[in-house]
């Protein structure tokens, strides 16, 4: 952009005659991103003299300059929230400032009017309790606005997450209980999911334990499916695990999707193996449909006939010219196959 630098009249003479609108748009942005770094009011005033519509590049514009100047931009980002209703311009210059200051944003933040006020203290709180846990629990909770609260405990778990389990006993409040406990326990399983798991375990009466419990069965199956199945063989017959069960199947099926299949051979009969062979089918008609037909023929009747239907569905979305011996192969009846005829390819 040395152009602009040593011309800025030329050059905004030249951005200006540019008929493709993307090549102007862009053009006007990396002189204001310039302008910004050394004059952000010029940058500003730039952008009302030359793009006075292009509300993104006015925002771009006051970025710069509360980077630059905080104090001397605030009056100017306040009034131009003012006029335009546009609100994340304001969110992020005191996001950035919460950054490096989160006591000084919350004070300037208390001085907004109430609208603009609820628009930023979520986040700035938020960020306050990242970057000084201790000191900023004792600040949160000692506000009225409950759903500040909620929100920027958040943040807890992975800023001190033995400071997130002191407040976990504290708190009575059932959502931020939940929100605690979710962000404990995935914080812990982030290095060991059995740990979390056992963890876990002793705080079944606290709210969001079972959404708790699927979260890191989830994230155990994302980073070790075997792991995960292993751990699992001790609830084969517990029901409230079919999501975990299959997660893993999907999860495993991606890397090795014999393993997998193996793993659901050797699942007992009941709910958690029909949820693993029901994921599998669904998963391994894209890469094996021999390996599909081979797992609905171990299914159940009334679950592989409806599973059959949706496979049969998927594999036609892919390959329309096979559809009658799609029909065929998947042992669709009468009803099914004139549905699955009916569906836009």
């Amino acid at each position: 952009m040395r152009w602009y630098q040593e011309d800025p009249a030329t050059a905004m003479a030249r951005v200006q005659g540019l008929t493709n609108l993307q090549e102007r748009n862009n053009l006007m942005r990396m002189i204001v991103s310039v302008a910004g770094r050394s004059n952000p009011e010029e940058a500003l005033a730039l952008v009302r003299d030359y793009a006075p519509d292009d509300q993104d590049l006015e925002r771009l514009a006051l970025v710069s300059w509360a980077q630059f100047n905080r104090n001397d931009a605030m009056p100017s980002i306040e009034a131009y929230v003012a006029r335009t209703g546009d609100s994340r311009v304001l969110v992020q210059v005191m996001s950035n400032w919460a950054q490096q200051d989160p006591r000084a944003a919350i004070a300037y933040a208390q001085t907004l009017n109430s609208e603009h006020r609820d628009s930023v203290m979520p986040g700035i709180a938020g960020i306050y309790v990242s970057t000084d846990p201790r000191s900023a629990m004792t600040w949160l909770m000692s506000l009225d606005d409950l759903q500040i609260r909620r929100r920027a405990i958040s943040s807890l778990p992975r800023a001190d997450v033995n400071l997130a389990e002191t407040w976990l006993r504290r708190v009575d409040d059932e959502n931020m209980q939940q929100t605690l406990l979710q962000g404990i326990a995935s914080v812990k399983a982030d290095t060991d999911p059995e740990a979390a798991m056992q963890w876990l375990a002793s705080q079944q009466g606290n709210a969001g334990y079972e959404a708790a419990v699927s979260n890191v069965m989830n994230q155990w199956a994302r980073t070790s499916p075997e792991g995960s199945a292993g751990y699992l063989a001790r609830y084969e017959q517990d029901d409230q695990f079919q999501g975990a069960f299959g997660s893993t199947a999907s999860a495993w099926a991606r890397r090795d999707l014999g393993s997998a299949v193996a793993w659901f051979q050797s699942l007992p009969e009941g709910p958690n193996r029909d949820s693993v062979g029901r994921t599998l089918a669904l998963q391994s008609v894209r890469q094996d449909v021999d390996v599909t037909l081979d797992i609905l023929d171990q299914l159940d009747g009334s679950l592989a006939s409806d599973l059959r239907f949706q496979v049969a569905s998927r594999w036609a979305s892919r390959e329309p010219d096979e559809l009658e011996d799609i029909i065929s192969q998947m042992g669709l009846d009468s009803r099914q196959a004139a549905q699955l005829r009916k569906q836009p390819r």
